[in-house]
């Protein structure tokens, strides 16, 4: 049925974030770069970001494929962990904290990040968008785990999504503010850790889609095939129209940058509400 076909994509989301995951720490632990980036050049995915990534997908994975709650309900419990203790550190200012390389060692991080890699004086740590992400994910599992408030579940995975979106428009353009670097502490997210948490958002959006607002998504009714087809096109056409404008023209200033990206969004909402209303 379309509903199992829905929670089937959802799954096969939740498996790229565990394989992402686990070849990030096999990069970190073997020394090899390109493991540790999953993109040739680009920054490296921090430890705590993988496994974090990681566990959001065994989540999701768990649920999806009915194994006992407690598989996926840990992951999830420790996803939160991970990410709201970065986020405390952030507000704390901690300059450094033993819990960032708990993983790996101060040492490598810096000898293993690649050319392209904006400078940190937090070597391990995460990115605060990628926190913030993270914190989102881990609550979204939860709920997710326990069966209970779809409507608030498929928020956050949208917030997350936004946020990865957000960020690899601005690999795109050329705009590090919008991947982070310079608004936090010169900490970006990732080009590889957006793509994964946009695949892990979206997998939260779609799992057990039998409840909340993106249940329209398992519609086989016009709205859910607008919802399947149309807003992913837009998200494409809108995403190469941005590029090949800021790429031909000289790039404007940021709330200028922030705007589009704002508009771009909120497209896909008026898409959305189209679909569920019809």
């Amino acid at each position: 049925s379309l509903l199992t076909r829905v929670n089937l994509c959802a799954q096969a989301l939740g498996w790229v974030a565990i394989a992402a995951g686990f070849s990030v720490m096999a990069g970190w632990w073997l020394d090899v770069p390109l493991l540790v980036s999953l993109i040739p050049g680009q920054q490296e995915v921090r430890a705590n970001t993988a496994v974090a990534n990681g566990l959001a997908g065994l989540s999701l994975v768990g649920v999806t494929r009915c194994w006992p709650r407690w598989v996926p309900g840990v992951a999830a419990a420790l996803v939160l962990l991970i990410g709201t203790v970065t986020v405390i550190e952030y507000l704390l200012s901690t300059p450094w904290s033993g819990f960032d390389n708990l993983l790996v060692d101060p040492a490598d991080v810096m000898e293993t990040v690649s050319p392209n890699s904006p400078g940190t004086s937090n070597s391990g740590r995460m990115g605060a968008n990628v926190a913030l992400n993270v914190v989102l994910l881990g609550i979204a599992g939860i709920l997710l785990v326990l069966g209970r408030a779809p409507n608030s579940r498929q928020a956050l995975s949208a917030v997350v999504n936004s946020v990865a979106i957000i960020a690899l428009l601005g690999y795109l353009l050329g705009v590090p503010v919008l991947y982070g670097h310079t608004a936090f502490a010169g900490i970006g997210m990732a080009p590889a850790t957006a793509v994964v948490q946009l695949a892990v958002g979206i997998g939260f959006l779609l799992a057990l889609p039998q409840g909340g607002w993106a249940e329209v998504f398992a519609s086989p009714f016009a709205g859910g095939r607008i919802a399947r087809v149309w807003i992913p096109l837009t998200l494409v056409a809108n995403s190469v129209g941005l590029v090949v404008t800021m790429r031909v023209i000289e790039h404007p200033e940021l709330g200028e940058q922030l705007g589009v990206s704002v508009s771009f969004l909120l497209v896909i909402a008026v898409l959305l509400a189209l679909a569920t209303r019809m």
